[in-house]
Protein backbone atom coordinates (compact mmCIF):
# COMPACT_ATOMS: atom_id res chain seq x y z
CA UNK A 1 0.00 0.00 0.00
CA UNK A 2 1.47 3.36 -0.93
CA UNK A 3 0.80 6.45 0.63
CA UNK A 4 1.03 10.03 -0.57
CA UNK A 5 2.82 12.55 1.48
CA UNK A 6 1.68 16.48 1.31
CA UNK A 7 -2.00 15.79 0.14
CA UNK A 8 -3.52 18.16 1.86
CA UNK A 9 -0.54 20.88 1.16
CA UNK A 10 -1.43 20.13 -2.73
CA UNK A 11 -5.27 20.18 -2.47
CA UNK A 12 -5.27 23.68 -0.28
CA UNK A 13 -2.98 24.62 -3.43
CA UNK A 14 -5.54 23.99 -6.09
CA UNK A 15 -7.87 25.33 -3.80
CA UNK A 16 -6.27 28.47 -4.10
CA UNK A 17 -5.80 28.48 -7.64
CA UNK A 18 -9.23 27.66 -7.84
CA UNK A 19 -9.78 30.43 -6.47
CA UNK A 20 -7.76 33.03 -7.84
CA UNK A 21 -8.16 31.54 -11.66
CA UNK A 22 -10.56 34.14 -13.37
CA UNK A 23 -11.05 36.07 -16.38
CA UNK A 24 -9.64 39.17 -14.62
CA UNK A 25 -6.27 37.05 -14.30
CA UNK A 26 -6.33 35.66 -17.90
CA UNK A 27 -7.06 39.60 -19.71
CA UNK A 28 -3.64 40.47 -17.17
CA UNK A 29 -1.80 37.89 -18.62
CA UNK A 30 -2.86 39.09 -22.23
CA UNK A 31 -1.98 42.46 -21.72
CA UNK A 32 1.08 41.21 -21.13
CA UNK A 33 1.59 40.16 -24.38
CA UNK A 34 -0.57 42.49 -25.86
CA UNK A 35 1.77 45.16 -25.12
CA UNK A 36 4.41 43.83 -27.20
CA UNK A 37 2.10 43.87 -30.30
CA UNK A 38 1.09 47.88 -29.03
CA UNK A 39 4.89 48.95 -29.09
CA UNK A 40 5.89 47.42 -31.93
CA UNK A 41 2.81 48.53 -33.74
CA UNK A 42 3.78 52.00 -32.66
CA UNK A 43 7.34 51.44 -34.27
CA UNK A 44 5.76 50.37 -37.87
CA UNK A 45 2.69 53.39 -37.78
CA UNK A 46 3.38 56.26 -40.26
CA UNK A 47 4.40 58.72 -38.97
CA UNK A 48 3.46 63.25 -39.75
CA UNK A 49 2.42 64.38 -36.31
CA UNK A 50 2.63 61.38 -33.80
CA UNK A 51 -0.93 61.21 -33.71
CA UNK A 52 -1.70 57.84 -34.98
CA UNK A 53 1.56 56.54 -32.95
CA UNK A 54 0.37 57.71 -29.57
CA UNK A 55 -3.03 56.50 -30.58
CA UNK A 56 -2.18 52.90 -30.54
CA UNK A 57 -3.36 50.98 -27.72
CA UNK A 58 -4.11 48.05 -25.16
CA UNK A 59 -8.08 48.35 -25.19
CA UNK A 60 -9.19 49.44 -21.55
CA UNK A 61 -5.14 50.28 -20.84
CA UNK A 62 -4.09 53.01 -22.28
CA UNK A 63 -2.20 54.57 -19.56
CA UNK A 64 -0.32 51.09 -19.43
CA UNK A 65 0.04 51.31 -23.22
CA UNK A 66 0.28 55.21 -23.98
CA UNK A 67 3.17 55.95 -21.41
CA UNK A 68 2.61 59.63 -20.65
CA UNK A 69 -1.34 59.74 -20.95
CA UNK A 70 -3.96 58.88 -18.47
CA UNK A 71 -7.47 58.41 -19.33
CA UNK A 72 -8.26 62.05 -18.86
CA UNK A 73 -5.62 62.96 -20.60
CA UNK A 74 -5.92 63.75 -24.60
CA UNK A 75 -5.36 59.71 -25.24
CA UNK A 76 -8.61 59.97 -23.86
CA UNK A 77 -10.49 60.40 -27.09
CA UNK A 78 -8.52 57.11 -28.09
CA UNK A 79 -9.36 54.99 -25.57
CA UNK A 80 -12.19 53.54 -26.75
CA UNK A 81 -11.68 50.01 -28.70
CA UNK A 82 -15.24 48.61 -27.91
CA UNK A 83 -13.71 47.67 -24.45
CA UNK A 84 -11.75 44.36 -23.48
CA UNK A 85 -14.37 41.17 -22.80
CA UNK A 86 -13.98 39.59 -19.51
CA UNK A 87 -16.01 37.10 -18.05
CA UNK A 88 -15.29 34.55 -15.37
CA UNK A 89 -13.61 32.38 -17.66
CA UNK A 90 -12.20 33.99 -20.18
CA UNK A 91 -10.50 36.84 -21.80
CA UNK A 92 -10.46 38.86 -24.79
CA UNK A 93 -8.66 42.35 -25.38
CA UNK A 94 -8.22 44.52 -27.88
CA UNK A 95 -5.11 46.19 -29.42
CA UNK A 96 -5.58 49.39 -32.21
CA UNK A 97 -6.65 52.50 -32.64
CA UNK A 98 -10.06 54.16 -32.99
CA UNK A 99 -8.59 57.66 -34.87
CA UNK A 100 -10.98 57.23 -38.23
CA UNK A 101 -8.21 57.60 -40.74
CA UNK A 102 -6.30 54.64 -39.05
CA UNK A 103 -7.42 51.79 -41.56
CA UNK A 104 -7.24 53.49 -44.69
CA UNK A 105 -3.15 53.83 -43.04
CA UNK A 106 -3.52 50.18 -42.75
CA UNK A 107 -4.93 48.91 -45.96
CA UNK A 108 -5.14 51.58 -48.19
CA UNK A 109 -7.62 53.50 -50.59
CA UNK A 110 -8.17 53.87 -54.06
CA UNK A 111 -6.12 57.10 -53.95
CA UNK A 112 -3.17 55.76 -51.29
CA UNK A 113 -1.34 52.81 -51.08
CA UNK A 114 -1.79 51.00 -47.36
CA UNK A 115 1.11 51.58 -45.22
CA UNK A 116 0.24 48.65 -42.68
CA UNK A 117 1.47 48.58 -38.98
CA UNK A 118 -0.99 46.54 -37.25
CA UNK A 119 -0.99 43.32 -39.04
CA UNK A 120 3.10 43.45 -39.33
CA UNK A 121 3.66 44.22 -35.71
CA UNK A 122 1.05 40.86 -35.28
CA UNK A 123 2.52 38.33 -37.45
CA UNK A 124 6.70 39.07 -35.92
CA UNK A 125 5.39 39.63 -32.42
CA UNK A 126 3.48 36.07 -32.21
CA UNK A 127 5.92 34.03 -30.58
CA UNK A 128 7.07 36.89 -28.37
CA UNK A 129 3.40 36.92 -27.32
CA UNK A 130 2.40 33.42 -26.64
CA UNK A 131 6.10 33.11 -24.10
CA UNK A 132 4.91 36.44 -22.44
CA UNK A 133 1.74 35.12 -21.98
CA UNK A 134 2.99 32.48 -20.33
CA UNK A 135 5.24 34.02 -18.29
CA UNK A 136 2.53 36.31 -17.37
CA UNK A 137 0.54 33.29 -16.09
CA UNK A 138 3.21 31.55 -14.50
CA UNK A 139 3.87 34.39 -12.28
CA UNK A 140 0.00 34.85 -11.61
CA UNK A 141 -0.57 31.05 -10.53
CA UNK A 142 2.66 30.80 -8.62
CA UNK A 143 1.53 34.43 -6.69
CA UNK A 144 -1.50 32.94 -6.43
CA UNK A 145 -0.93 29.49 -4.88
CA UNK A 146 1.52 30.86 -2.28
Amino acid sequence: MSTVIGTKELLAKFNKLGEAAHGQMLETALVAGGLLISNSAKDKAPYKTGTLKRSIHVGGHTSESAPGFTPGDVAGEYSDLGGNKTTETSAQISIGTNLTYAPHQEYGTSKMAARPFLRPALDEEKENVKKEISAAMKVLIDKAVK
